[in-house]
């Protein structure tokens, strides 16, 4: 009798959860969507196949590499739905669609998920309930971005070059120090040290030597909020159970509460101080301070998000950049002899020879283009919309992948190959067909200031080294992606200094 109405039990909650499922999906029916196979996990939806894909693609197997575009060629087909569990999902690759989700940030807001993932992190505020990278689109979020913006125009860039020279500089005077020639070493741990000492000079006056400093309580901290949030995006339904991932959530808690604890403290003596100082951080403190809804937990929250963004997506890019020039010898050699001829006769850069490095940029541009940092997007319509020739219920995901769109064949001639020539001068590109930094008003507010970051860096260590493959058999960049996309292994290559 028991087994019997364990058994009534068991079935009744499955065909709850199949119903449960079946009328979210109803809703989507007019859309495109693959069938699910098998059938009998039907609750599961599309998780059966994406397994599957991601285990004939195993490296860096993403949803975009994996799902995405083998879908798109099945159901032909830009637009279509893919159905985990609860979650409805609309991904798009069509342009008009991309354009009017990505330029309309009141109706298209960030997804509540997300918001809810990276505003906290194990009861520990990161990125906060008000922070500029969480606000869904409010006044609030509007009037932050105005004041931060001056934050990043040419005149500031202009100031804040000294400070990334000068670290460009160390970066230098360090690998001659601890680099042995011939010796193998892994460039992205130092790259990644490198870019956060340049944030917190340039961007927050922090005096902190992380180049030298392989233990930085700062870097640390940022390392282990990008892993932990990485784990709490991939196992969403096991992270908040207190007995999983206990240790992960400890050295969290352990790196994080004293990092807050000094920002917070640096940032109070700003505020309290008369100190004029124009760098990024006296814009947050004004972002933070126009309405009283705001406290210095908020500054915190966004001091944070630009430690983050400033670090995690630069360090990545230059050590993608790196990779893809020891395995193109020829797009090297080029680069390492523009490098050469912007730098003859003096010892540093100035702000004004930056716009002749014109190869670099056309190098940077196609890295970004094959490795964003960021692989997709999501939004999420506040109310039942319109979306070209699509009904949208009100809350509907969107994804939208600047991956996918930027290896488009339709978009791109022999869009897998490493190829700087796709951004010759000569070259025009579709408006959303290329957007490592996003675009419309949620575009990345520092792009500017990284890019003037890589060149400064990615330049002085071409002028003073060469790097040599340190493994020239494999040809497949293996990557890993936990907030951002980075590489699996690092840059493993073996340095030779030069006669300059």
């Amino acid at each position: 009798m028991i087994i019997a109405t364990i058994i009534c039990l068991l079935l009744t909650f499955i065909i709850y959860l199949h119903l449960s499922v079946y009328n979210l999906r109803r809703k989507y029916a007019h859309i495109p969507s693959l069938p699910f196979r098998p059938f009998y996990l039907y609750y599961m939806g599309h998780l059966p196949l994406l397994s599957k894909l991601r285990k004939m693609n195993p490296v860096g197997a993403s949803l975009e590499g994996a799902f995405i575009q083998p879908v798109r060629k099945e159901l032909n087909t830009d637009t279509f739905m893919i159905f985990f569990n609860k979650r409805c999902i609309l991904v798009t690759q069509d342009l008009p669609k991309v354009s009017a989700v990505l330029s309309d940030h009141t109706m298209f807001k960030k997804t509540k998920n997300f918001r809810k993932n990276v505003s906290q992190l194990n009861g520990i505020s990161v990125a906060g309930q008000h922070g500029l990278l969480v606000e869904p689109g409010s006044h609030v979020w509007y009037t932050k971005r105005k004041i931060l913006d001056p934050a990043f125009h040419k005149k500031y860039l202009k100031i804040t070059m000294d400070s990334m020279v000068f670290v460009s500089n160390k970066v230098v005077e360090y690998m001659r120090d601890n680099t042995v020639e011939g010796d193998c070493i892994n460039m992205f741990p130092l790259l990644g040290r490198t870019a956060m000492e340049i944030v917190s000079r340039s961007g927050f006056n922090i005096d902190i030597d992380m180049i030298q400093d392989e233990d930085s309580q700062l870097y640390n901290a940022i390392q282990m909020w990008t892993k932990c949030m990485g784990l709490k995006f991939k196992h969403t339904f096991t992270w908040d159970w207190y007995p999983f991932h206990r240790k992960d959530k400890d050295e969290f808690a352990k790196a994080m509460i004293p990092t807050r604890r000094f920002l917070r403290q640096h940032a109070e003596e700003r505020i309290a101080s008369d100190d004029t100082e124009d760098d990024i951080l006296s814009h947050i403190i004004k972002a933070n301070s126009f309405s009283d809804q705001l406290t210095v937990e908020d500054t915190v929250d966004d001091f944070l998000t630009f430690f983050l963004a400033g670090m995690e997506t630069t360090a990545n890019s230059m050590s993608f950049v790196l990779w893809y020039l020891i395995k193109n010898e020829e797009v090297y050699t080029r680069l390492q002899e523009e490098v050469d001829e912007v730098y003859s006769g003096k010892s540093d850069l100035h702000f004004d020879d930056i716009p002749t490095l014109t190869y670099m940029d056309q190098v940077i541009k196609e890295v970004m283009r094959l490795s964003p940092p960021v692989l997709a997007t999501s939004r999420q319509n506040v109310e039942s919309v319109m979306l070209g020739d699509l009904i949208l219920p009100k809350e509907t995901i969107i994804r939208i992948s600047q991956w996918a769109l930027q290896t488009d064949p339709r978009h791109w001639e022999n869009p897998l190959v490493f190829n700087p020539e796709n951004f010759a001068s000569n070259k025009k590109i579709k408006p959303f067909t290329y957007m490592p930094f996003m675009a419309g008003p949620r575009s990345c507010i520092g792009r500017n200031f990284a890019v003037l970051e890589m060149k400064i860096i990615l330049s002085k260590l071409l002028r003073h080294f060469t790097f040599i493959d340190s493994d020239p058999e494999n040809t497949v960049l293996e990557t890993t992606t936990d907030i951002t996309c980075k590489p699996k292994h690092g840059v493993l290559v073996r340095v030779k200094e030069r006669a300059c």
